[in-house]
């Protein structure tokens, strides 16, 4: 199993705050294959990832259970809608890797250098 790590405190405009150390997981995810769209010669097809953010990785063990449905934070995205994969990844990259490199990008996006993918 994959997870995200954030390595440093994210400060939230809700004045809270995600420490360093916690884990976003995979909650759920799914490609629309029959919505093919083609750019530049290369088809696309539109995937959704909704991560789950635990306060660290060892809340999320002691826990042993199946990810919740995540809440929404304000200004931490948590659902990342219609992000485009190439055909070719979709159908040959796992589900689960494909999910892992999405989320990661979102929110290596928004807090560069702040994430790490860790294997459990």
């Amino acid at each position: 199993m994959k997870v995200i790590e954030i390595n440093s405190k994210i400060n939230l405009t809700t004045d809270s705050t995600i420490p360093p150390g916690a884990i976003a997981i995979i909650y759920q995810s799914s490609a629309s294959p029959f919505n093919k769209k083609m750019i530049l010669g290369i088809e696309y097809i539109p995937f959704t990832v909704i991560i789950s953010v635990y306060i660290s990785l060892a809340a999320y063990v002691k826990l042993n259970i199946q990810p919740q449905p995540p809440e929404t934070i304000k200004d931490f995205g948590t659902i990342y809608t219609d992000v485009l994969i190439s055909v070719s990844d979709y159908e040959t990259i796992s589900n689960e890797s494909n999910a892992i490199a999405i989320a990661f990008d979102q929110l290596n996006e928004v807090y560069p250098g702040n994430v790490t993918i860790l294997n459990l």
